[in-house]
C-alpha cells in the first residue's frame, strides 16, 4: 500500500475527536522526514486511554496496524 501522508493521518484522527499534528512543523535544526505525527501527552490518563482506544480504531479502519515506520 502507498504510504499515508502526515495530513492525511491528521485528518483521518481529526474526524474522531483525537488531536494530532503533523510532526514536520517541530524540527527546526533539519528538514523533516514526511509521515511523522506529534502527540501530547500532557492530560491526565483518563484523556490519554481513551485517546489511545480511538487511534486504534482509526488506525484498523485505515488498515494501519500492521504498517511500520521504514
Amino acid at each position: 500500500p502507498s504510504p499515508m501522508s502526515a495530513d492525511e493521518f491528521v485528518a483521518a484522527h481529526e474526524q474522531a475527536g483525537v488531536m494530532v499534528l503533523p510532526g514536520e512543523q517541530f524540527y527546526w535544526a533539519s528538514a523533516a522526514e514526511p509521515g511523522y505525527v506529534r502527540i501530547a501527552l500532557a492530560r491526565g490518563a483518563e484523556y490519554f486511554s481513551d485517546a489511545v482506544r480511538a487511534m486504534l480504531d482509526v488506525c484498523g479502519a485505515l488498515n494501519l496496524t500492521d504498517r511500520a515506520p521504514g
